[in-house]
């Protein structure tokens, strides 16, 4: 829902703007893909800002650091407080390559994002081979009382192939 504070229009017009929705998955696409030359989950978020400046963008260092945390959005959420200086992150963005799962879920809600935008859906993770817990993100946040704006499957098939050419079956 729009209103007419323009403050709050410029904060959300992001939302429709499909080229810049693909643009910022781009980029995170291109961290994802060094994660995996580094041997790592094929799993990648960044932080953006609405006008469409990238503040940070990292992928899944799960494997490398052998802690179970360290998601791809985590890890672009931890980086995102320490640039700016800030834990709240109110007027910002995630986007992942993947539907967040709970955990990086509930580390966005408490750093305020708000908005999230992801690529491949929760069955697709599933599908190739990742254990995730069953509960989709706008599912998370309506028992979290938060309401980020939320846009899926951002870029879908690309984000999927990636997964399922790195599959963790195949790992």
């Amino acid at each position: 829902m729009l209103t007419d504070n323009a403050e709050d229009q410029q904060t959300h017009d992001w939302f429709g703007d499909l080229q810049r929705l693909d643009d910022w998955m781009d980029q995170v696409i291109d961290t994802l893909q060094q994660g995996i030359a580094a041997g790592q989950s094929p799993f990648a978020a960044g932080i953006f800002h609405p006008d469409g400046r990238c503040v940070v963008t990292a992928h899944n260092t799960v494997r490398r650091r052998n802690q179970i945390s360290r998601h791809g959005e985590v890890n672009a959420l931890d980086e995102a407080c320490r640039l700016t200086g800030r834990l709240d992150l109110s007027g910002l963005i995630l986007v992942s390559t993947g539907e967040p799962c709970p955990m990086c879920a509930a580390t966005a809600a408490m750093a305020k994002v708000d908005g999230i935008v992801y690529g491949a859906s929760c069955s697709d993770i599933l599908d190739a081979g990742y254990k995730m817990l069953e509960l989709p993100c706008e599912e998370f946040f309506r028992h979290a009382n938060r309401s980020p704006k939320i846009r899926g499957l951002v870029r879908r098939e690309r984000c999927r192939e990636l997964l399922m050419q790195n599959r963790k079956d195949a790992s």
